[in-house]
């Protein structure tokens, strides 16, 4: 019974780590996330200032660059907000795992204790009957 508690709690504990790590390596996508989209907004920036900037005969094309630009930063921000948001559910979705493993761990715990209890108990009364067999064995020989 021990070695299984053991075992459930090693399992619970390596689980625990487990969920832990994808947690954590989640969190850092989405912050390199969020840095890609703080680069996207940059790099907007830079662009709308060289176009304004450049000479008069390119502002038509810069115009079209930067229409192009803001189309392919909307798209790619859409597609960065949907990828969070993914992310953000899947946080969301280890953080609940992880904490239901807490809960179960602690049933174990629980469960664990009361088992330990039962067993001390038994031995006691182990002792207590094998001692009134010895004093009832010495008392007939």
């Amino acid at each position: 019974l021990s070695d299984m508690l053991e075992g459930a709690s090693a399992s619970g504990a390596a689980r625990k780590r487990e969920l832990e790590e994808r947690l954590q390596a989640a969190r850092r996508r989405r912050r390199g996330m969020e840095e890609a989209l703080e680069q996207l907004r940059g790099e907007h920036g830079s662009h709308f200032r060289e176009a304004c900037e450049g000479p008069v005969h390119q502002i038509s094309v810069l115009e079209d660059s930067i229409s192009e630009l803001q189309r392919s930063s909307s798209l790619k921000l859409a597609a960065l907000r949907q990828q969070g948001e993914r992310v953000g559910g899947r946080t969301a979705s280890l953080e609940e795992e992880v904490f239901g493993a807490q809960a179960r761990l602690a049933a174990v715990d629980r469960s664990t204790e009361t088992t330990l209890g039962r067993a001390s108990a038994v031995r006691a009364e182990a002792a207590q009957a094998k001692e009134a067999l010895e004093r009832d064995c010495a008392e007939a020989e």
